[in-house]
């Protein structure tokens, strides 16, 4: 097949008749060379009579709609992360971060006391709330803010959990800790000597047996979550304590 060059690119030429003489005709609508007998023009469909351009003639050209120029626009450019990053100044950026960290670090231990540990129930009488209010004032004098409640059933005291906020340490620590603060609450001391590292349910305790102010045995844990926990127990061993307290402890997870 023949190709025609015109403005605004080529173009495949009409076969034409025998011999490839084409005339000196063109589309008058869209430029294309055309034979002599040609009534419409094989490229745009356009009737041709009338139509056709006759390039003897001394009639000015007629340039074809289609021809005009164009330019494609360039793309917008993207409004994503490489943008916003433009115009966030970076110190914006890091400070946001510093208050994120500090929120986290600032908002207070990652624990709740229970309402209820093994079949024990948290007694809400006024004379247990009492307790409570008391134990808890005499901890913060001895510099440790936390919680203390009272469990049991039938209003029987059973065990006592205390918790509070502390740096993650060992749970010896903890245990050393809670005890020295207690003695002055309660005037129970902890046996140190006869303390033991265990392990119930995944976790890990210290426990040691309780001499006066009403309590048997303790058992402490150091959450790594940034809070000490232990159970003091009213009546029950240390084995018996270390159950309740890996109760506590899984309950307060």
């Amino acid at each position: 097949m023949k190709t025609g060059t015109y403005p605004g690119g080529t173009l495949p030429a009409h076969p034409g008749p025998a011999g490839g003489d084409t005339g000196r005709r063109s589309c008058a609508t869209c430029g294309a060379p055309q034979t002599a007998t040609a009534r419409y023009c094989w490229h745009c469909l356009s009737q041709s009579g009338g139509g056709l351009h006759d390039h003897s003639a001394t009639q000015a050209p007629v340039t074809p709609a289609h021809r005009i120029r164009y330019e494609i626009m360039p793309a917008a450019p993207a409004r994503g992360v490489d943008r916003v990053r433009g115009l966030v100044p970076r110190e914006v950026i890091v400070g946001l971060g510093v208050i994120a960290l500090l929120s986290v670090l600032l908002r207070g231990p990652a624990y709740e006391v229970p309402e209820s540990i093994g079949d024990a129930v948290r007694l809400a009488t006024s004379s247990h709330a009492a307790s409570e209010d008391a134990w808890r004032d005499s901890l913060a004098d001895a510099g440790i803010e936390g919680e203390v409640a009272i469990y049991g059933a039938d209003r029987t005291s059973s065990f006592v959990l205390v918790a509070y906020g502390a740096r993650p340490g060992s749970d010896r620590d903890a245990l050393a800790q809670l005890g020295d603060a207690w003695a002055g609450v309660s005037g129970s001391t902890v046996r140190s000597t006869a303390v033991q590292d265990s392990r119930r349910g995944g976790f890990g305790f210290a426990c040691a047996p309780v001499s006066g102010g009403g309590f048997r045995s303790i058992c402490a844990w150091a959450d790594p979550r940034g809070f000490v926990g232990g159970i003091l127990s009213i009546d029950s061993g240390r084995g018996e304590t270390l159950g309740i307290a890996a109760q506590a402890r899984l309950t307060m997870v």
